[in-house]
């Protein structure tokens, strides 16, 4: 099998580690989700006389706020990704400051939210909608 070689020819020049490079930044990249929908839900409630209007709304600012708050660590798992020196998201994070301030954690962000926006904005009018299809279909 095509993919259990590939695996085989991992570990053979890397190691077990190879696996695991930038886990820790992605668990904590990944822990964005758990603020994320809250303030989504939060937002979408204060907001909800707003019609279609407030998905987006909710959408935006929620994506926004925590993308750009956890980008570092997504950052960090990029570059532990593609860079065998840096394993640890301390040395990644450590690194950068020293290279680039502050700034360096940020370094591609808007990027990183122009493209992510519009899909989490789409991908929660999308489920607004069917999420009230489903409780017409269910309550009649």
């Amino acid at each position: 099998c095509l993919l259990s070689r590939g695996l085989g020819d991992v570990y053979k020049r890397q190691g077990y580690g190879s696996y695991m490079k930038g886990l820790r930044s992605t668990l904590m990249n990944n822990s964005k989700l758990a603020f994320q929908f809250p303030m989504y839900d939060h937002i979408k409630e204060k907001t909800n006389h707003m019609g279609d209007l407030s998905t987006a709304i909710a959408g935006l600012v929620s994506k926004l706020t925590c993308t750009t708050l956890f980008y570092p660590f997504d950052l960090a798992r990029t570059i532990q990704r593609n860079n065998n020196l840096l394993t640890s998201t301390s040395s990644v994070f450590s690194k950068l400051y020293k290279l680039h301030g502050v700034r360096g954690l940020y370094k591609g962000v808007m990027v990183n939210n122009t493209q992510s926006i519009p899909n989490f904005i789409i991908m929660m009018y999308v489920y607004e909608h069917l999420k009230v299809k489903w409780n017409e279909h269910h309550d009649s």
